[in-house]
């Protein structure tokens, strides 16, 4: 009757690092994404730096 959503912090970090070295994902397809592109790390911190402030 009761549900809980719990955000794992240590799990979101590993793939965004995952992403950034392998060079998947945008911004805008956080979870998939396009090979080639850089990092997408300084961006990701960028974006929700601006969604949670």
């Amino acid at each position: 009757e009761r549900v809980v959503f719990v955000e794992d912090g240590l799990a979101t970090g590993a793939a965004i690092m995952a992403r950034c070295m392998h060079n998947l994902g945008t911004p805008q397809t956080p979870l998939g994404g396009n090979r080639g592109m850089p990092c997408i790390l300084n961006l990701r911190i960028k974006y929700h730096e601006k969604k949670f402030s």
